[in-house]
This record gives structure tokens, sequence and C-alpha cells, in this order.
């Protein structure tokens, strides 16, 4: 058993993490809920840096525990110890980045990982399904938003040799790019409109891919920095989200083609 599981003991935690900076750590409850299994490397501020309002056991005494070890894979053991077969985490934290480690591995298809293979297949399904609704039950695109929606995420993560987010909503991102890059992705069938985009998960996104479906085919609107697309979008307040139109977007992808070009 490569891992450790600390409970109580806040000095051995931190003694642990001082002699492992290249190891990683898994922040949960006592109860290790598996709703809150989050990974962070060992050298994660989050997981190291005691805020002064928290006092003595912040780590290890409270609400939380914490368990180490020196590889992913040995905690993905432990996931699968405390009854989650398929060895993923509830979450991967944004800060630290640990899907970025070079002994990082993903799960594998059998356990819910999905293979390039396996995603072009499935978005050949959906795409399918998707016009068989429309064309044949009478059903309009844009309440077909779900299917629609992950068909989208299917053609990112196509398009950028990527991976799909292995849980949902973990890191508020859909794809995770060959090189790192967090992309968030906005599907819709609607010919005008706007995209929504959350300001509370701003910080776990680098990139946006807004893709609009018409005529049973995808057309790819914008894809590039988020920064970029909330700088030319409305803010709400009391929505805190940012509403980015179509064809802003559109017109956004046609000057970063231009400038590309010059």
């Amino acid at each position: 058993m490569d891992y450790k599981v600390f409970i109580d003991n806040d000095a051995e935690y931190l003694k642990w993490v001082e002699l492992n900076e290249t190891g990683f750590v898994v922040n949960t409850t006592r109860t290790k809920r598996k709703a809150y299994r989050v990974l962070h490397k060992a050298s994660c501020r989050h997981v190291t840096t005691r805020q002064s309002w928290q006092g003595d056991g912040a780590f290890t005494s409270r609400d939380y525990i914490k368990i180490c070890a020196p590889t992913i894979d040995s905690l993905r053991a432990w996931t699968r110890a405390e009854g989650e077969s398929s060895g993923q985490f509830s979450q991967e934290c944004a800060s630290c980045k640990p899907w970025l480690s070079e002994s990082y591995t993903e799960v594998s298809s059998a356990s819910g990982g999905l293979s390039l293979e396996n995603v072009k297949d499935l978005h050949d399904k959906y795409l399918e399904l998707i016009k068989f609704e429309v064309e044949q039950l009478g059903v309009k695109p844009t309440e077909a938003r779900h299917l629609i929606g992950r068909l989208g995420e299917f053609y990112c993560a196509l398009t950028v040799n990527g991976t799909i987010s292995h849980v949902v909503n973990q890191h508020g991102f859909d794809v995770l790019a060959q090189d790192g890059r967090r992309i968030s992705v906005k599907t819709t069938a609607q010919k005008s409109g706007f995209v929504r985009i959350s300001e509370k998960t701003l910080d776990k996104v680098d990139d946006l891919m807004v893709i609009q479906y018409a005529n049973g085919r995808l057309d790819e609107v914008y894809f590039g920095n988020i920064q970029l697309a909330i700088s030319h979008a409305r803010y709400y307040d009391n929505l805190k989200a940012y509403e980015l139109d179509i064809s802003k977007a559109r017109a956004l992808s046609s000057a970063q083609v231009v400038a590309t070009e010059i």
C-alpha cells in the first residue's frame, strides 16, 4: 500500500508533503465522501498553506483528512478501495493542475475513460440520433439541447485531439487539450442569440469554443482565449455571468483569422 492516510495529525502530514514535493494529495471529508475527493499536487498551496484564521488542526483534525501518495495511480488505488471502481476523483485542483504531471494517466476506457476512437464513434452516433429526432420526429433542434451539447464536446475533443472531462463539470471545463489547455464548449442550435459564460468558473478555463448546430452539421463559430471572448460580451451582475452574442463571436473569430494571415 503506497498511500498514507492522515487523520488528526497535521504535523506528520506537513512533514510528508515537505519530504514528497513531487507527490500527490487527496483532500476529502472524514466520511470519505465520493462527491468530495479532490486531487492536488503535494506542493499545492491549497493543501499546504494554513490561513491565519484557520488555527491548528486545519488540515487533518477537523472536517477534512488527507490521503497522500508518491503517484496518482496509488491514489486511484485508494479510491477503488473506498468504493469508486473507476478510480476517478470527484475533482482535480485547477490551481496546481495535477493532470499536467508527467506521471498522470487517465483511467482506462474499461473504467469509464474515453479514447478518441470511442469519442469519434459517439460523435457519429449522436449526430445521427439528432438528425433522426429533427428530421423524422419533428423535434426542434433547440429542444435537443442536451444531445447537441454533448455532440459539441465530442467535436471539440476530436478537433484538439483532447480528452473529455471524465467527471461532469469537475474542472469547470469540458475538454482538456493535449497541451493542457482547458476548453469550455458552448453548443447552440440558435441561429442568433447568445451563449452564457459563468463568471464562477473563469479561473478554471483557458479557451472557449462556440459551436452552432444547423442543417445536420456543426459549425465552429469561435475558438480562442476565453478572456478575449468575455471582453466582447455583456456582463450581468445578478447572474454572475457573461452573455456573448453569436454574431460577435463569429466576428471575433474572423478578426483572429485576418490577424493571423497578416
